[in-house]
């Protein structure tokens, strides 16, 4: 069950934990709100207040979790009643958040059993999000939308709501303690760009998209500033287990590649021609006879 797992799970990545300690938290620089809730005797009107088109007295919305609802986007959004005679007194403070401003969502429940157990969508549209949700509102001074869920689709903040939350929900005060790096201009600059980029070639090219999202994350990971052995531990954990985008996406490096190498390393252009194939392209290919001969005499002397 889930306990036994995070039993396990939290060991083995303690000593992360214990270096991330002191570092600035989500609860710091964002704000965390549930979203809105319809009066419970609406059951049977729901067809009414939440539609897949537009209608009159209605803004788009997320309601559930669907496989529309993946990292960094949102697919299978509908248009959701903001009548105020359907809305449930007890939570109406949510619907006056400004959901109209640039936001990151995020569900208030697992969708996963493995260590993916969530994916952190960017909004800009002004969607509405449903109390099975948390809206995230950067706060001034602080990160774009587009950082703020890159850090929260990074391995280190899925493996932190992983090792952290051991029941169906996810509460609002474990998003809230996921650790945070310091992100300099250009640092920010540099993932700014791999979102937007990732963004454009989505859906449209797999390799590119895969590719950046690997580069996003490996943008992140440099900033927690994990030791080798450390970063390494925290993406065997990914391996296997099929994340939250709309291509294949498995794991980080191969368990069989057993060295402690860094993710941005491991992506670089000069450790994939290190490999023997690359390095034996590189080598010359010997022609002349003459030399090939005396290499055959160099070998059969003693």
């Amino acid at each position: 069950n889930d306990k036994m797992q995070g039993r396990f799970v939290v060991p083995l990545l303690r000593e992360i934990w214990e270096r991330l300690e002191g570092y600035t938290v989500l609860g710091e620089i964002a704000n965390i709100y549930k979203g809105v809730e319809y009066k419970l005797s609406l059951e049977k009107k729901r067809d009414e207040i939440i539609q897949p088109n537009p209608f009159p007295g209605s803004k788009p919305g997320v309601v559930t979790v669907t496989k529309g609802f993946m990292q960094f986007i949102a697919e299978d959004t509908v248009y959701i009643s903001v009548d105020r005679q359907y809305r449930r007194f007890e939570t109406s403070t949510a619907w006056d958040l400004p959901w109209e401003k640039p936001k990151v969502i995020v569900p208030a429940s697992r969708t996963s059993r493995g260590p993916w157990r969530y994916a952190a969508v960017i909004d800009r549209n002004g969607l509405i999000a449903s109390r099975r949700f948390y809206g995230i509102w950067p706060k001034p001074n602080t990160f774009c939308v587009n950082i703020l869920a890159s850090l929260l689709n990074s391995p280190i903040a899925a493996a932190f709501i992983y090792a952290h939350s051991f029941q169906k929900d996810i509460p609002k005060r474990v998003y809230a303690q996921i650790p945070i790096p310091e992100i300099s201009f250009d640092a920010g600059q540099i993932i700014d760009y791999l979102v937007n980029h990732y963004l454009t070639v989505l859906r449209k090219d797999d390799v590119e998209a895969k590719k950046t999202l690997l580069q996003i994350d490996a943008e992140i990971l440099k900033l927690y500033k994990l030791p080798p052995r450390l970063e390494r531990q925290l993406l065997d954990l990914f391996w296997g287990h099929e994340r939250p985008v709309p291509f294949e996406f498995k794991g980080y490096i191969p368990p069989e590649i057993n060295a402690w190498i860094p993710l941005h390393i491991y992506l670089s252009e000069q450790f994939n021609n290190a490999t023997p194939d690359k390095i034996m392209e590189q080598i010359p290919i010997i022609r002349d006879n003459e030399f090939i001969n005396y290499l055959k005499i160099l070998g059969t002397e003693e």
